[in-house]
């Protein structure tokens, strides 16, 4: 399963947008942000959790990060 995430429709119509393809091996990818390597993602509840490491500037971050699930579509 690879599928397209869009964080906010509104947003993804901007050059800002967040948009990342989750993968079958429970990673997932930044399509437009080299500094964000997605390293897991999960489903919990009608949320959906990144595990990222943030590489810019020099310096290096791990994190997670929590999107509400609104809406799902299939593709």
């Amino acid at each position: 399963m690879n599928t397209k995430w869009i964080q906010n429709y509104a947003l993804a119509l901007s050059e800002a947008a967040l948009n990342f393809t989750l993968l079958a091996d429970d990673t997932a990818k930044s399509d437009n942000m080299k500094t964000l390597l997605y390293k897991k993602w999960r489903v919990a509840g009608n949320n959906i959790i990144f595990t990222i490491e943030s590489i810019g500037n020099h310096t290096s971050s791990t994190d997670d990060e929590v999107y509400e699930i609104i809406k799902l579509d299939d593709l």
